[in-house]
Formats: C-alpha cells, structure tokens, sequence
C-alpha cells in the first residue's frame, strides 16, 4: 500500500513541493518502481516514473525510483504559467492494489507596491517639480516585491492623472497630461525579488495614480498627491474683486476660485493693498463702487504648480503652455490695470512696495496688469 504526507499543499506558480511516499509491504520484497497514473483536471493519463504536463506546465517525479527501502518523495515542479487552481495526482507502483492521491493547490505569488517620498512634504506628499525645493522632495521610490522572493519576474509601471485634480479641469486642457517619469519604467525582480525604480513628479500638481504590472498581471496602484504646501485661498472681499477664471482654471467675480491661492503672507498682503487703495481713494464713509475695487486676477492653483494659460479664456488650454511660470508657489498675484485711473497708479504702486512687493512687474503696457512678487 502507498501513503502520501502531506495529502494536500499548497504552492506558488513557478515553484515546487514534495510529498513523502510510504510504501507499506505484504509479501512482496523486490523493488518497487512508482508510477504517475495521472493529473487531473488536466485529464492526462500516464503510465510512468516521470510525467511532464506542457499544457499544464507541471513536472511531476520521484526521487528515488525504484523504492528498496519502502520510502521516496514525489517532486512537483509548476512554472510561472502554471494555470492557478486544485489538481490531483494518482500515483501507484508495481505490485499496488490501492493507488494514492495527494492535491496540490497552484496560487500565483503576492506584490507588494509602495511608493516612498525621498524627502516627503509635512503631508507625506510630493513636491512639484522646479518650485524651489530641493529635487529629493520631487521623488519617490517605487518598489515592488514578489513573495515568494524570485529574481527575473518583469514588472512594468505606468502613472496616470487623476482628472480634475489640483485645480485643473481635465476635459478643458489638449494634448499629453504631465504626469512625471520614472528612471527606469520596466525590469526584472532582482534576487531578493524586488524590482525599484525612482519616480519624480511632474511641474504640474495634481494626483498622480502609479501602477504596476507583472507579465500581464496587474499588480497594483498607489496614489500621490503632488503639490505645493500651505496655500490658502483668497476669499472675497468688498474692496476688491476676483477675475481672471478660465474654463481650464474657473473663478468668477466675488468668489472663490481655483486660481486665487497663496501663501497666508500673500493672502495678507493683498487684503493689505486692498485696505490701502481704499482708504486713499474712498475715505470714511464713502463706499468703494464694484467697478473701482482693485481686481486681483491670477494668483496659484490650489495645489500650486505650473499655472498654463492662453489669451482667450474660453478656449481649451494646451498641458505644454509656458505662461504664467512665476505663479507656481503662491507668491504671485496680478493685479488689472484696466480700472485703475492714471493719475491713481503712481500711489498705487507706493502701496505694492509698502506691502510686501518691492519687486512687481509693471506691465500694464504689455498686459494691462502689474505682476506682484511677495518674496
């Protein structure tokens, strides 16, 4: 008679197991060679020592075979392709009346995913790209690791936008999203069975969805949120007005859009410059008219970053625009021109110098705006 310990296991694709084979004997004393007499579900059957299922991409056999001294082990080899599910193997020998079975359970092996900033933000975010951070606080290291740990494993990774995310309105926008790069986008699992590249972010903020994928398996996806820290919006306010929305980056006028955040200084100081003009231009009593307030038109993005826009404000706007470069960490605000009296500008712009922006732009030739800078 034959016996199997264990009857049941279980094993990863790719890997292999043993049984230990017991023979118990009546009268017969010669050896005793075993046999594979099949391995279902594959409905194969096999008279013999060794077996080799391609269709499976199982090897099965013994060590030793012949049996002297009444003990052996069947070896179960599978391969990465080893189609995953529960498969009985019918075993016998030369003078056995009662066949054996024993059941081994094909599982594929685990990933694991994870995504480590090299120099995380308070958040555990990501820095944007060339916004004045150390390059570290752009990247992340991407691992993936295979139990059971086995080298050559292909994994590849991808990473995808996240649509409406960071204050840009997906569908309003033409050409490749900025989503980053990897130094390396695909390879094999090394010896401890891991597999790692470094993932740097875009310019552009956002999340950002990092997948992985072995063979044609996936494995995985994990989220980062890529950004610029601390930024706060502009509420409104009854000396000033809120312009400058597009369909890319929508605002509106006395309301809070997602093109007026900065830091709180900046937010400060603009409040500051508003209170200013007022009181010069509308002292006590008199109340400032919607159409004199001061218009604070593009300042950053809620999540800070590249701030691409185009002339025309109702037109989709390209990912690879260049405009707006400075308006990226929330230092930035242009303020409009357009109903700001001549005769006013000059004290206008003693009070961006005694607020905090000595270093504005004056570009109301070229763009009907000055560009301040709260450095």
């Amino acid at each position: 008679m034959l016996s199997a310990q264990p009857t049941s296991q279980n094993i990863i694709q790719g890997e292999s197991v043993a049984y230990a084979i017991n023979l118990t004997r009546s009268n017969y004393v010669e050896p005793v060679d075993l046999v594979i007499l099949s391995i279902t579900p594959s409905q194969i059957g096999f008279l013999s020592e060794t077996t080799s299922d391609s269709s499976l991409g199982i090897d099965a056999y013994f060590n030793p075979d012949p049996v002297v001294d009444d003990s052996s082990e069947l070896i179960v080899q599978t391969s990465p392709s080893t189609p995953e599910g529960t498969y009985l193997i019918t075993i016998s020998g030369t003078e056995v009346i009662q066949p054996a079975t024993v059941t081994v359970t094909v599982l594929p092996p685990t990933y694991t995913l994870t995504v480590t900033p090299k120099k995380s933000l308070a958040d555990g975010s990501l820095r944007t790209a060339s916004t004045g951070k150390p390059t570290e606080y752009s990247m992340a290291e991407v691992k993936v690791t295979r139990t059971p740990a086995t080298p050559g494993s292909m994994i590849s990774l991808s990473a995808n936008r996240i649509s409406n995310s960071g204050g840009h309105i997906e569908d309003k926008h033409t050409g490749t999203p900025p989503v980053g790069g990897f130094n390396q986008a695909s390879g094999t699992t090394d010896i401890n069975g891991v597999f790692r590249a470094m993932y740097t972010a875009p310019a552009t903020s956002g999340e950002i969805s990092i997948s992985a994928n072995s063979e044609d398996k996936e494995i995985g996806s994990k989220d980062v949120l890529v950004k610029v820290s601390g930024l706060v919006p502009l509420a409104s306010g009854t000396n000033y007005r809120l312009t400058g929305g597009t369909v890319a980056h929508p605002s509106g006028d006395d309301q809070t859009g997602i093109n007026h955040y900065g830091t709180p200084e900046t937010v400060t100081h603009l409040q500051a410059i508003a209170a200013a003009y007022e009181e010069m231009f509308y002292p006590g009593p008199i109340i400032i008219p919607a159409q004199s307030r001061l218009k604070f038109n593009d300042m950053s993005l809620p999540y800070g970053g590249k701030f691409e826009v185009v002339s025309n404000s109702s037109a989709p706007v390209p990912w690879n625009a260049s405009s707006h470069n400075e308006h990226r960490i929330g230092i930035n605000c242009d303020v409009s021109s357009s109903n700001v009296p001549r005769d006013r500008r000059t004290e206008l712009v003693n009070i961006f110098i005694n607020n905090g922006s000595p270093r504005f732009l004056d570009e109301t030739s070229s763009s009907n705006h000055w560009h301040l800078r709260f450095e």
